[in-house]
């Protein structure tokens, strides 16, 4: 048994079954995670203008909005990494979950140690941040891209980016202009070790043109380089 201390993370289990929220949260508080618990979009709201998450687990059949519905309204103004926990395993609704901008996608029935793993999973990549061969500052057309802080920004304004938009931004950063492999960004998601799964990506990244692209159909600066991969045209 871990006891929670000051460096510990703060979680937020989503879920309207109380007996599965007080579960988790025993059981997550004994791992040594600190461990808030909401049973509706509403208590999330509440939380969170008082708590600063460390990472969410979500469920996604909930009275009122969903677990879908509600990480996508998150995810527009925040980026704390969101796991989806989920008794649909179909390749559509793992899509439709990342496309919502989840981080990862559990399906139920799930041993707990299973989830602790893929949490402390997300909690590190969303922690690896930087690496010291990405430049200073990255410009293309009104954006300008940090990849130290994975902040993203269109003169004054922020872009809210999730951990894998920050990654991939992050790796394409580093060779402008030049094509990096789908395979690498596949790796990076998690979902290398399954081909159907894999397509998951495609999903992100047509999520994160549609934050960076005018018409995302046609994109200027996240393209496809036909059996390459990606590019991120820059200045």
């Amino acid at each position: 048994m871990k006891i929670p201390d000051s460096n510990s993370s703060h979680l937020l289990v989503v879920d309207d079954d109380a007996r599965l929220r007080s579960l988790l949260q025993r059981y997550l508080t004994r791992d040594g995670y600190w461990c808030s618990c909401a049973r509706d979009a509403g208590q999330v709201t509440e939380l969170t203008r008082i708590f600063r998450f460390d990472l969410m687990v979500m469920d996604v059949m909930m009275p009122g909005m969903d677990g879908i519905t509600l990480t996508g309204q998150i995810r527009r103004t925040q980026d704390v990494p969101i796991i989806i926990l989920s008794a649909k395993t179909e390749l559509v609704d793992r899509m439709e979950g990342f496309g919502a901008g989840a981080d990862d996608y559990v399906s139920k029935p799930y041993e707990p140690t299973e989830l602790v793993a893929r949490i402390e999973a997300v909690l590190r990549r969303s922690r690896s941040g930087y690496d010291d061969d990405s430049p200073s500052r990255v410009t293309f057309g009104k954006y300008e891209f940090d990849p130290y802080r994975g902040q993203l920004r269109k003169g004054i304004f922020n872009i809210h980016l999730t951990e894998f938009e920050q990654k991939m931004l992050r790796r394409l950063s580093q060779t402008p202009n030049r094509a990096v492999r789908r395979e690498e960004f596949t790796e990076m998601s998690g979902d290398a070790e399954n081909p159907v799964l894999s397509r998951a990506v495609d999903v992100r990244v047509s999520r994160l043109r549609q934050k960076l692209e005018t018409d995302a159909r046609r994109p200027r600066f996240l393209i496809t380089v036909r059996n390459e991969g990606y590019m991120l045209v820059a200045d």
